[in-house]
C-alpha cells in the first residue's frame, strides 16, 4: 500500500492526520501535491472530502453530499460529544488550572507528568477535582491519580508521548477539534434558542 492510499484510509476511518501525532503523514500531505492529490481523489469517489481544522494542523475527512446516511454520522457524532461535553470541559478546566494558563490549552502544547505531580501535591482542590473525575476513593494516592489521567488522555489521543524518560507529553489536533466542536454545539444551540424566542415573541404580537 502506497503512503496515499494508507493516509487515505486512515482518514476513511475517522482519524485526525495530525501535526503532532501523524509527523510523517502531515508533512506527507502539506509538502507533496502529487499525494494530496490522490487522496482527494480516492476520497471524492466515496463521497468524502479533505478539510482541514481552522489552525491547519490537522486533515480530516468529511461526506461531501447531506444524504440520510451523512446526516445520522453528523447525528452520532454530535450527540455522543454533547453527553460527553460537560466531562470534556471538566477535563479541560482540570489542565488550565494545573498548567496555570488563564485560558484552556491548545494542540501543540507541552505537559509534564512531574509539573502536573507538583501543581497537585500542594493543591488540595485540585486533589478533590481530580479524584472526583476519575471517580477515586480518598485514599488512593496523588501518583496513581496522575498516572490515571495521562492514561486517559493518551487513550483518547489528546496527549501523545514526546519523551519517554522524562515523561514529557504534547497535546494533539484531537484537543482543537473538541474545542472547535463544543463551540458549534454552543452556537448552535443559542441559535436555537433565539429562533425560539423570536417565534415566542412573534405569536404575542
Amino acid at each position: 500500500m502506497n503512503y496515499a492510499s494508507k493516509i487515505a484510509k486512515h482518514l476513511l476511518e475517522g482519524r485526525l492526520i495530525c501535526a503532532y501525532e501523524c509527523k510523517e503523514d502531515y508533512q506527507r500531505l502539506t509538502q507533496n501535491s502529487d499525494i494530496q492529490k490522490h487522496v482527494e481523489i480516492t476520497l471524492n469517489n466515496l463521497d468524502r472530502g479533505l478539510a482541514t481544522l481552522e489552525s491547519g494542523n490537522a486533515y480530516y475527512a468529511v461526506h461531501l453530499t447531506q444524504d440520510s446516511q451523512a446526516q445520522h454520522d453528523a447525528r452520532r457524532f454530535f450527540s455522543d460529544l454533547i453527553s460527553k461535553a460537560r466531562d470534556e470541559l471538566d477535563w479541560m478546566d482540570l489542565l488550565a488550572e494545573t498548567t496555570q494558563q488563564e485560558i484552556f490549552v491548545q494542540a501543540g502544547n507541552m505537559i509534564t507528568f512531574a509539573d502536573v505531580i507538583h501543581a497537585i501535591n500542594y493543591n488540595q482542590s485540585l486533589q478533590q477535582k481530580l479524584r472526583n473525575l476519575l471517580k477515586e476513593k480518598p485514599d488512593v494516592s496523588i501518583n496513581t491519580l496522575v498516572t490515571k489521567l495521562f492514561d486517559r488522555l493518551k487513550k483518547n489521543h489528546i496527549i501523545i508521548e514526546e519523551n519517554k524518560r522524562t515523561l514529557e507529553y504534547r497535546f494533539t489536533s484531537k484537543l482543537e477539534l473538541l474545542q472547535q466542536a463544543l463551540v458549534f454545539v454552543a452556537m448552535h444551540n443559542k441559535l436555537h434558542l433565539e429562533d425560539e424566542e423570536s417565534t415566542v415573541r412573534d405569536g404575542m404580537l
